[in-house]
Parts: structure tokens; sequence; C-alpha cells
């Protein structure tokens, strides 16, 4: 039995426009961030796949009888695994360990993360090189568990980092920005619920032929900010953000907190500010420039709210032996 470790690691994200409207094919604004996820995997003789997460505890999967034991918000993590053992015919098990520098249900995209993380190190420890298919369609077996109607957004940029316009169904494109795209996450301290969110949506979506046209507004809206973010109009850029979160807040997907953080980050300087994932509780992001954020950043602070400078990351999932 090997005694080393594949690791793997792959960036989380924030969506800059076009969450909730992404599911039903409409574009997405989406950059990876220097907030990671890693996976440590070990091959076991034994038939069975262990899961340890600071956050959730521990889960063990008996890979025969499919009966497990732990925290059940792990068996996803568990699930990409096992697929990934299965294809492969291998006999025994896997110990797998997580770590996650975002905040627990921030809307940064750490499931999907994780997910990839979590199958890149397991091909590795079985000496195997997945294509990008098979690494999508791994790591997404956890995120239908987890969001039921996944986009496949979270997945896409783990895998592949940077800035990327991303359509369901279509996969994405590379948007090239010659500068660094300076952004404020603030954590509104209540964590989401992607399901009830996403529920939430289409509901309100369903309601009224306003609501679906509201739907292709976000859509135009998405479209205006990659045009201002390759100009280089952080202004304009930022006053499509608040138009993006008005118009999440007309489906119901923000709340007073998120309201909130929000006005208070324009009203402090910033250029333009919206909830980013699924809405709810999560993350807000903020645009503006760089030392203007990092006053806002202090002001946050003194008000208890946890906020954070994030920059793009280039690099997607990498992986070594250790």
């Amino acid at each position: 039995m090997p005694e080393h470790y594949a690791v793997a690691e792959a960036p989380t994200k924030v969506i800059i426009s076009g969450e909730h409207s992404v599911v039903y094919g409409y574009p997405a604004l989406v950059m990876a961030i220097n907030l990671r996820t890693k996976a440590k995997v070990r091959v076991l003789d034994e038939n069975k796949i262990f899961v340890k997460s600071l956050n959730y505890g521990e889960l063990v999967l008996d890979l025969k009888s499919s009966s497990f034991s732990g925290n059940k918000a792990l068996l996803p993590a568990a699930s990409v695994a096992k697929s990934i053992l299965v294809e492969e015919d291998y006999n025994g098990g896997i110990s797998i360990e997580t770590y996650n520098e975002a905040p627990k249900s921030s809307g940064l995209g750490s499931s999907g993360s994780t997910f990839v993380s979590v199958a890149r190190a397991t091909y590795l420890a079985l000496e195997k090189e997945p294509s990008y298919s098979e690494l999508f369609e791994k790591a997404m077996i956890g995120e239908k568990m987890v969001h039921l109607n996944p986009s496949g957004v979270d997945v896409e940029i783990a895998i592949k980092g940077g800035l990327l316009k991303y359509i369901k169904g279509k996969g994405s494109e590379k948007v090239d920005l010659e500068y660094n795209l300076p952004l404020l996450v603030v954590n509104s301290g209540y964590e989401r619920n992607t399901g009830l969110m996403v529920k939430r949506f289409r509901e309100s979506l369903e309601s009224s032929v306003y609501m679906k046209n509201l739907l292709f507004y976000i859509s135009n809206v998405t479209e205006e900010v990659e045009k201002a973010l390759k100009e280089r109009n952080l202004k304009l850029a930022g006053v499509l953000l608040t138009a993006n979160h008005l118009a999440l807040s007309k489906f119901g997907v923000s709340n007073e907190k998120l309201d909130d953080i929000v006005g208070f980050c324009i009203s402090s300087g910033a250029f333009g500010a919206k909830l980013t994932g699924a809405g709810g509780g999560g993350a807000v992001i903020a645009l503006s420039e760089e030392e203007k954020l990092k006053v806002i950043s202090e002001a946050l602070s003194a008000r208890g709210i946890r906020s954070f400078l994030v920059r793009k990351s280039e690099e997607g999932v990498r992986c070594w032996k250790e």
C-alpha cells in the first residue's frame, strides 16, 4: 500500500455577474480567486472510503454495503471518489482529507472546488491522467448531490482558473484583462442554502412574464459588465453590478443583511456592489480602486464584518505527490 499522498488543489471563485440566470442558459462572468481548496488522497487495501474535513468532521463509506457513518454532508465528496474507483475497477478504498481556505457556505464555490480537488487527487493516487471531460463529469456528481440543478460554472472555473464567460452546456471562453481587477469580498456571516435559493428563484421566474423579462435583463447586464471591464471602465462596471444586485433582489434571493452590506459599501465609496453566488447569505463583492477598497474593508471591520481583498487566480486545479 503506497505511503505517499496524492494532493490536488483548486481555486474558489466569485461570480461577477450572472448567477442564477446561468442555470437557464444565460452567460455568467466568473473569476477564480486566490482562496483555494485542497484534497489529500491515499489508496487503501480496505474496501472503505474515509473522508475527513475540518469544517464537517468525518465520514466512513463502506464500498461493499454502500452504508455510511458520520456526517452526511461529506457523502458527495465520497461519492465523487467512489465513482472513480468503480470506473478504474480498483478493489480497495481510499482516505481523503479536505481543506478549505474560503469561509464555510459563503457562496464562493468551495463545494465545486473541493469536488474537483478530490477527483483530481483520486485519479493521481490511482496513477491515472483524466481528460477535462472526465474530471468535469466526476466533480459534477458531487455538485448535483449538493445543488440539485447546478450550472457547472463552479466546477469549470475550479478546473481552468482565470476569468471566464460561461454558458451552461456550451462551456466557457477566457476573458483577458490587462490589469488586476480589484474586488473586495465581504462575508455576511450568514450561511446560504443554495438549493433553497435556486428553488425561490425558479418560483419567482415562473410567477409572471415580468420576471422572465427581468431574467433577460440580467443577461444583458452581464454582457455590458464584460464590455466595461475590457475597457477598464470600473465606474460603469460598478453601476452594472449594483443593477444586477437589484434584479436579484426582485427574485427574492437577497435579504436585509446583504442589502445593508451592499448599501454600506456604495455609501463608503465603492463603484458598485452585489451579492455573489446563490444569495440568501454568503458573500457580497464590492468593486472600486484598490486603495478605496482597503478603506471600506477597515470600515466594515469596525462594524464587526469580515472582508478581504481577493486576487484573480490564473491557475486552475493542480496536483502533485507528497
